[in-house]
C-alpha cells in the first residue's frame, strides 16, 4: 500500500512538472509574440453591453512610442497614443481625452507586460487555440484581460492573437480579429492615427 501511495504521488508530481513546464513555454511564446510585435492591422468586431460594433485595428510601436486605434464604422475612434487615450466622434467633433497608463490591456499591447513575472495563468489549451487570463498587479480598478491565440497545426506554437476580453467591476468588452486578414509587422504609416481636421 505504501509503494502504491509512492507510486502515485510521484506520478502525481511528474504530471504537474509537466504541466507546469508547459504552462511556462506558452506564457514565454506569448511573451515573445508581443515583444516582437511592432504592427498589427486587422478587422474586428467588439461586443460590449449588448452592443455590437464594428471596424479596423491598427496599432504601431516604434522608438518607444506606442499607437493605437479603434476606428469604429458608426463613426467613432478611439486613438492612443502612449499612455494617452482619444475617444473622437466625427459627427459631432467632440473629443475626450482619458490617461490609461495603468490598464492592463494596454500594457499588454504596448509591449509592456512581462507575461512570466505577472498573475498570467494559462486556462485553456486545445490543439489549436490557446486562452491566457491575467490581471497586472500595477493596475487600479481590479481589470482583469483575458486573450485567445491561435496556434500553428505542425508545431503547436502561439500564432496570431484571436481575441481578448476586458473586465471590471462593471463592464465586460469582447474584442475578436478576423485571423485571414489579420497582418503583422509590416508598414503603417503614422499618419493613419491622425486626429481628423475638426
Amino acid at each position: 500500500m505504501k509503494f502504491f501511495r509512492r507510486f502515485c504521488l510521484s506520478l502525481w508530481l511528474a504530471v504537474s512538472l509537466a504541466g507546469a513546464k508547459q504552462e511556462l513555454q506558452l506564457l514565454e511564446q506569448v511573451q515573445a509574440f508581443f515583444n516582437g510585435l511592432t504592427s498589427m492591422e486587422a478587422p474586428f468586431a467588439q461586443l460590449s453591453n449588448g452592443k455590437v460594433t464594428s471596424g479596423t485595428f491598427l496599432l504601431k510601436r516604434e522608438k518607444g512610442r506606442v499607437l493605437i486605434k479603434f476606428d469604429y464604422e458608426d463613426g467613432q475612434f478611439i486613438l492612443v497614443d502612449n499612455e494617452k487615450l482619444i475617444v473622437y466622434h466625427k459627427k459631432t467633433k467632440k473629443k475626450y481625452q482619458y490617461c490609461i497608463s495603468h490598464t492592463v490591456i494596454f500594457e499588454v499591447l504596448s509591449g509592456r507586460l512581462d507575461f512570466t513575472k505577472t498573475q498570467a495563468q494559462i486556462t485553456e489549451v486545445t490543439p489549436k487555440l490557446v486562452k491566457v487570463a491575467l490581471k497586472s498587479p500595477n493596475t487600479t480598478g481590479g481589470q482583469c484581460v483575458n486573450l485567445v491565440f491561435s496556434r500553428y497545426q505542425t508545431t503547436g506554437n502561439i500564432q496570431t492573437l484571436l481575441a481578448f476580453t476586458t473586465e471590471d467591476a462593471k463592464t465586460q468588452t469582447l474584442v475578436s480579429f478576423e485571423p485571414d486578414k489579420t497582418t503583422l509587422n509590416k508598414p503603417i504609416n503614422t499618419n493613419e492615427f491622425a486626429l481628423p481636421h475638426q
